[in-house]
């Protein structure tokens, strides 16, 4: 890519819960091979995760990968991705 970088914020308002976003940019970009020629448009990603945590065993979280759903291609050649969410408990014993 021409350009490529990344931001990244993090907000704990209590030892519990906590508050993750980063985006990532990454510039308008060209492949070119001996079978094809494929352009990539600039985009932005934005990823996000809160998370809850009772003590220290167990662990609430929500996370978006992608959060805008911008499906447009990053690589040449690959699959579209749009946003994927998860939900989920983390825990240990």
């Amino acid at each position: 890519p021409s350009f490529w970088g990344m931001l990244g914020l993090t907000y704990r308002p209590t030892d519990q819960f906590s508050l993750t976003s980063y985006g990532y940019y990454m510039g308008e970009q060209t492949f070119i091979n001996q079978y094809a020629t494929a352009s990539i448009d600039s985009k932005m990603i934005v990823n996000a995760k809160a998370s809850f945590s009772p003590n220290d065993r167990i662990e609430f979280f929500l996370n978006a990968r992608n959060l805008l759903d911008n499906d447009s291609r990053e690589f040449a050649f690959m699959d579209r991705i749009g946003g994927i969410y998860l939900a989920g408990i983390r825990f240990s014993y």
